[in-house]
């Protein structure tokens, strides 16, 4: 664990002086069944719009000095939905579509904590 904090900590040092604002958040994934895992999650604010470390661009839905919504409609039929609280540094996402919605009843959702760089 303490490594990986560190390579976010060299990672958010470098990429820092391009972007006016990172969130680098990691969520433990044993809610979706894999007990000690970690995820980290990047994102990145370039000019109105957040994008993931996957490039993923992100509409910014909401923000206020608290929060920040972010939406990526990554289908007709779908949206991702992520969740930062800039003040308590915590997370959420989600994946939501009504076919999911249909198989599925109980569908954990990613939650963590985040650092800003």
């Amino acid at each position: 664990m303490k490594k990986l904090v560190s390579y976010i900590f060299v990672f958010l040092m470098f990429f820092s002086v391009g972007f006016a604002e990172i969130y680098a958040c990691s969520g433990d994934l044993t809610r979706f069944g894999r007990p000690g895992e970690i995820e980290t999650k990047l994102f990145s604010r370039k000019g109105s719009f957040f994008y993931n470390h996957h490039d993923m661009k992100f509409k910014i839905h909401f923000e206020d000095d608290r929060l920040i919504h972010l939406v990526k409609t990554t289908t007709s039929s779908g949206m991702f939905i992520v969740i930062i609280d800039k003040k308590t540094k915590e997370f959420t996402e989600k994946f939501m579509s009504i076919e999911d919605s249909r198989k599925i009843e109980k569908v954990p959702q990613m939650y963590g904590k985040c650092v800003e760089g």
